[in-house]
């Protein structure tokens, strides 16, 4: 039977996991979201909003699958736990637990998480019960931290007020008494933020714009984005180079442009594979390119070379080849400026094989490799074979051999 439906939101992919089967490709960066809201469809809230903000995310229904263990929470740098109306038991209560002393990060939210004060709920959920407050509810966000500043709303039905522990941090609170809070954050080996109300269900009240700030916010301070990478660009004399285009490939894509200084900068990327490319009109790279995995923390001295391209370069590596030992001939080319053309491979009699590129080439220094194969990916017979080089004010041939 289908135990749980696990969804990476920045790919669009849904997977299907069997019973017994450990999650798949569980990353840190990635978000368990714990659907424990008894059947209702709150959950719709959260991950409307993890889809929004391209968060990759994992979801599991404790009414689907049962209470998931502590061991596949600790896959997860980020775990959303939601309630609804309801509480946590005892057997909720030590897993969590669990997850915490591990060094595990925490948004958990529901109406009656906090109705009654225990051992967990005061120590590390760092609350204690305070009062019910059944009025319409003003609550002013806590300018002096970044999850809630700027965002005021109103609840118009019951909610439970807690006190917060003297190392924790109260995110919103009843308008005039910052002692009856609706929601806290606390950060010590482990990181938590408390949300006392069901998050789900007051979407007809709080602004949709409170809320996506709220989520967004929330899931940048527990960590589910923290890697910089970060390099300087400068000539062959040393000089530093601005206006240089870098390009990002990969788990997130942009460009930035290097300042005054040679200097730039992408900012919270989440775990994953990453191509940097470095561009400027009439300019080759060194090197052409720079590419990073499994990253944590900053990445720093991610530099590049440039050097001014006066003409033309073309230029074949191993123009004498032979696929099936898994040979490949490399063509490599610089050039001045940007244009329209094609690099595009023929035999002798003029027949097309294969477009490697067929558009606008750039400036600057670039490299294709060709593995003997066509444009539908079969092999091609052994013989003489002419790459073409074409563009305005371009138009370069050099001739390979493919053997077998």
């Amino acid at each position: 039977m289908l135990k749980e439906i696990k969804q990476y939101a920045c790919l669009g992919y849904v997977f299907l996991l069997l019973s017994g089967l450990q999650l798949l490709n569980a990353q840190p960066g990635n978000i368990l979201f714990v659907d424990d809201d008894g059947g209702d469809s709150y959950q719709t809230e959260y991950l409307s909003r993890l889809i929004k903000y391209n968060l990759r995310y994992s979801s599991w229904s404790i009414q689907m699958s049962g209470i998931p263990n502590s061991d596949l929470l600790k896959e997860y740098n980020i775990v959303i736990w939601e309630t609804g109306w309801g509480s946590l038991n005892s057997s909720r209560e030590s897993i969590l637990q669990s997850y915490l002393d591990a060094g595990g990060k925490l948004f958990i939210s529901g109406q009656g998480i906090v109705q009654y004060d225990n051992s967990f709920r005061n120590n590390y959920l760092h609350a204690k019960y305070y009062s019910s407050y059944c009025e319409q509810t003003p609550m002013k966000g806590n300018d002096a931290h970044p999850i809630s500043i700027n965002l005021n709303f109103e609840v118009p039905l019951c909610v439970n007020l807690v006190s917060v522990s003297t190392d924790a941090i109260s995110l919103f609170y009843l308008s005039g008494s910052t002692t009856q809070s609706l929601g806290l954050c606390y950060e010590g080996i482990y990181k938590v933020v408390l949300l006392n109300f069901n998050f789900g269900y007051y979407y007809y009240y709080v602004p949709t714009q409170t809320k996506d700030e709220i989520l967004y916010r929330a899931m940048k301070w527990l960590g589910y984005y923290r890697i910089k990478i970060s390099g300087t660009v400068r000539d062959t004399n040393g000089n530093s180079m601005d206006n240089v285009k870098l390009k990002l490939n990969g788990n997130s894509l942009g460009s930035v442009t290097a300042n005054n200084n040679g200097y730039y900068e992408f900012r919270e990327l989440q775990d994953g594979y990453y191509t940097i490319i470095p561009e400027k009109e009439g300019y080759k790279f060194t090197p052409r390119e720079k590419s990073l995995s499994f990253l944590t923390g900053e990445i720093s001295s991610q530099d590049f070379v440039g050097e001014k391209v006066e003409s033309v370069e073309f230029k074949i590596v191993n123009n004498l080849f032979n696929p099936r030992k898994s040979q490949s001939v490399k063509i490599t080319y610089d050039i001045p400026t940007t244009s329209k053309g094609s690099l595009k491979i023929y035999t002798v009699n003029g027949e097309l094989i294969k477009t490697l590129l067929d558009g606008e080439i750039l400036a600057g220094g670039y490299e294709f490799l060709w593995n003997g194969t066509n444009d539908s990916n079969e092999e091609v017979a052994s013989g003489l074979y002419l790459i073409h080089l074409q563009g305005t004010s371009l138009n370069e041939i050099k001739k390979i051999i493919l053997v077998k």
